[in-house]
């Protein structure tokens, strides 16, 4: 009876262990992409063709998808924020989902969060684009809305928009 109540646990053991998920080790990437131009162009970097021996690339383990390329690159990363609270004499967190949001524009080299003090010092020059954006979003939480009829930021069909005037 012990060692059928035994085989059991380990049977049960190992199919709880086979339902993780799995995270991705740093040696089981066959490939980067360095740039968002290299992931459109499909030119990958091998990791053992040393061509950057050397390199400092840190693998970020909450990749950045992206969202939308309809004019700026909008990429989007699942989060966690932690809010704390305190109840009597014990700190209480909890962990809340957020999503990340950022952009880049022209070569992409550089990402900026999505926010409107940002939108202001690196995109909206023109003022007529200025005017529009400021005009339908009054805070950052706007700029993540989607057209569901086309499936891009709204924020990208505004900008398009009143450049192809």
């Amino acid at each position: 009876m012990k060692k059928i109540l035994f085989i059991t646990c380990i049977l049960i053991s190992m199919n709880m262990y086979a339902q993780k998920t799995r995270e991705i080790k740093n040696n089981e990437i066959k490939v980067l992409f360095l740039s968002s131009l290299d992931f459109k162009q499909a030119k990958a970097t091998q990791i053992t063709d040393f061509l950057h021996k050397g390199d400092k690339i840190k693998l970020n383990r909450k990749p950045y998808l992206i969202a939308d390329t309809s004019f700026l690159y909008i990429y989007t990363r699942n989060d966690v924020k932690t809010e704390y609270k305190q109840s009597g004499p014990r700190t209480i967190h909890k962990e809340i989902p957020v999503t990340v949001y950022c952009f880049s524009f022209g070569d992409h080299k550089k990402v900026y969060s999505l926010t409107l003090v940002n939108l202001r010092k690196y995109i909206l020059i023109d003022p007529v684009v200025h005017t529009a954006v400021c005009n339908k979003f009054t805070n950052d939480e706007m700029l993540s809305e989607i057209n569901n009829s086309t499936g891009h930021f709204i924020l990208n069909e505004i900008i398009r928009s009143k450049l192809n005037q």
